[in-house]
This record gives C-alpha cells, structure tokens and sequence, in this order.
C-alpha cells in the first residue's frame, strides 16, 4: 500500500513527542516545588540531615524540568 503523496506522519510524532516532553516537564518542576516546601520528617528522609544536598538535588530537577519543558516547546512547533 502506498502511501498518498505529500503525507508525512513525522509531524505527528513530534507534536506528541513534544506534548509529552511538555506534560513531563512541568510534572518535574511541580514535584520539585512540592518537595521544596514538603515538611521533612527526619526519619522519613532519604537524605538525611543534610539540607544542602537536598536543595541541590530538588535544583536539578527542577533545571532538568524546565529543560523539558522548552525542548517539548520546540517540538511541537517543529524546530528540534
């Protein structure tokens, strides 16, 4: 079966991909935020007491969030 000319199903891709992308971005930066400001039992931690090894990592994933967040951006217009 051939397909019909001048349909490509690439865009599509990209556009979910980057709807995707998007959606898990801000769910990064969300739980980031929320852990930020969560009240940490000092038994329940994973971190322990250091609090600035927390702070670091809840950084990263928000950085890492926002970077999601614009490649999915860049995705769905089609320019990644």
């Amino acid at each position: 079966m051939r397909p019909e000319p001048g349909r490509n199903e690439r865009p599509n891709f990209y556009k979910t991909r980057g709807m995707t992308g998007l959606f898990m971005g801000l769910l990064y930066c969300c739980l980031a935020i929320f852990f930020a400001f969560y009240k940490r039992e000092d038994t329940i931690s994973f971190i322990g007491n250091n609090a600035v090894l927390a702070y670091i990592l809840l950084g990263l994933m928000f950085a890492y969030g926002l970077f999601r967040v614009y490649r999915g951006i860049r995705m769905i217009q089609g320019k990644y």
